[in-house]
């Protein structure tokens, strides 16, 4: 258990390097003085500034002093006996590097990060690192990255594997608003906690607030969160704060499924290679991709009235030129093979209906999923076979079959996209407090579609999520209610976050070899 201070800074210009040296030094001396902290984290690029192009002899300067600067930090750290995490600009072999340090106590260098999932015009100042370090240290295994890394599930994933308990993220995070007051973040919002929960671990995010070179709106919301992915402390996203906090690496964390004997060889597969990438390059009308989704959700009492239900649903939708239908989970209503063979002969030729339930495999039933068409089936896909995921070409795009906790798992889904999935149907027969947060994370990281298909309690719903990470549709918990979205599947082709930002083109696969379980082995 320890105490860390996330030291949520004022941005500033690269211009004004002098300023924020002795901004940073100052917090330093004033917060351990006052504070008793084992670790003090700063943002990314904290030195001495995020865009170096507002004024490139400042920059040029400022890059020259580093090594002083790093002194200075270093005697703090050991004159106060604290752990500082920072991120900086750095200067080495030749190349520039958006760079994270941690000190320890002693003034030394314990570790080092470099930026590896580049963020827009990253690419014309750095080189993306390929460093995945965890840190044996007296306040426990530490982990770190930078920013956009935060995005891709792989680094935080690798730094678990190799046994980091905290992952500290040292972040520049970008938004807008109509008030500095209501700044938010995808990162923040949705991906980090799902990170921490995803991997068990803890995460400390510390920002910047404020504007940098007229167009860089600095986020704020530092924020440290714990292994169930709750936020136990955040700052606001227009001041300039210290936020402290307690880090209890005692923690535990929600028994996530297991890993084992799983096949997810595409992760690290050579990117000239993937499905996905050769999807990417075929030209294609996006008019021309437009479905009407449709996520249905009921409560029913009896097997009879799940398939009077699921029918009337149907034969409205169908109506409504819905050509993917999800239903609620028919595990305790009805029987699975049941509903499949009442619900077919309701399909026009070109509509796809998804549904989970219990499926009957080797004389037990288990978990399963399926999707269907008037002439076709595919799946089921069960809960526990340990086979390479696999997406289904039907009449209404290619589609990915997630059952319920496997959605947990960042791999299920990223292979899925890998393999070229469009709208990943996720079976869901117990809502979780992540659910809503999960399903967001799985949508935006991949740049895919996701519709979740609630188990029909009262309390529970079914929504369809963009590309983007918006949810586009949702129905009320409670309600016997379907909701439908025009959804653009070739927008799933289109993998650009921002200008030089491409979920599928910025992956490193070769520097992910650390990731276990990627055997080519398959049942």
């Amino acid at each position: 258990m320890f105490e860390v201070a996330c030291i949520q800074l004022e941005a500033r210009d690269v211009s004004q390097y002098e300023q924020t040296e002795k901004e940073i030094l100052e917090w330093i001396d004033s917060l351990c003085s006052e504070e008793k902290v084992d670790l003090l984290v700063f943002p990314e690029c904290a030195w001495p500034a995020y865009f170096l192009g507002e004024n490139e002899e400042a920059a040029e300067l400022a890059l020259k002093r580093t090594p002083n600067f790093m002194k200075e930090v270093a005697q703090r750290a050991a004159h106060y006996r604290v752990h500082i995490a920072m991120g900086l600009y750095v200067q080495e072999n030749g190349l520039l590097r958006n760079a994270g340090f941690l000190w320890g106590p002693e003034g030394e260098i314990l570790g080092r990060v470099y930026k590896s999932n580049l963020w827009h015009f990253d690419r014309k100042f750095i080189e993306a690192g390929e460093l995945f370090s965890v840190i044996d240290t007296s306040l426990g295994k530490l982990g770190m990255m930078i920013c956009a890394d935060g995005r891709a599930p792989e680094i935080a994933r690798i730094l678990a594997e190799k046994g980091a308990e905290v992952i500290i993220d040292m972040a520049n995070l970008v938004s807008s608003a109509s008030s500095t007051t209501l700044l938010m973040n995808p990162q923040i919002e949705y991906m980090l906690p799902v990170r921490a929960f995803e991997n068990g671990v803890w995460i400390i995010l510390c920002d910047k607030v404020g504007l940098e070179a007229y167009s860089i709106m600095n986020t704020g919301r530092s924020c440290v969160i714990n292994p169930l992915g709750h936020v136990i402390g955040s700052s606001p996203s227009d001041t300039p704060e210290a936020l402290i906090a307690t880090v209890d690496t005692e923690m535990a964390s929600y028994p996530l499924p297991d890993k084992e004997n799983r096949c997810f060889a595409r992760l690290t597969d050579p990117t000239e290679e993937l499905p996905v990438t050769s999807l990417m390059a075929k030209p294609m009308v996006l008019a021309e991709t437009g479905a009407v989704c449709s996520a249905a959700h009921f409560s029913a009492e009896t097997a009879d009235h799940y398939v009077a239900m699921a029918s009337r649903m149907i034969r409205v939708l169908q109506d409504q030129d819905a050509s993917l239908i999800s239903l609620p989970d028919c595990g305790k209503k009805a029987d699975f093979d049941e509903v499949v063979h009442k619900l077919r002969p309701l399909l026009n030729p070109k509509v796809v209906v998804c549904v989970g339930g219990l499926a009957e495999i080797d004389g037990h039933k288990k978990r399963a999923a399926i999707a269907f068409s008037k002439d076709n089936t595919y799946g089921p896909i069960f809960l526990d076979k340990a086979c390479r995921p696999v997406v289904f070409s039907t009449e209404a795009g290619r589609i990915g079959l997630v059952i319920e906790e496997e959605m947990f798992l960042p791999e299920v889904a990223r292979s899925m996209m890998l393999e070229g999935v469009q709208v990943l149907f996720w079976a869901d027969a117990k809502r979780h407090a992540m659910t809503e947060k999960i399903a967001r994370c799985r949508a935006a990281e991949n740049r895919v579609f996701l519709i979740r298909a609630g188990c029909g309690d009262k309390e529970d719903n079914s929504f369809i999520v963009s590309p983007t990470g918006n949810i586009c549709a949702i129905t009320v918990p409670g309600m016997d209610q379907s909701a439908s979205a025009y959804c653009l599947l070739g927008e799933a082709y289109s993998k650009t976050v921002i200008t030089g930002t491409d979920v599928v083109l910025g992956r490193l696969p070769h520097a992910y070899k650390e990731l276990r379980n990627t055997s080519r082995k398959e049942e």
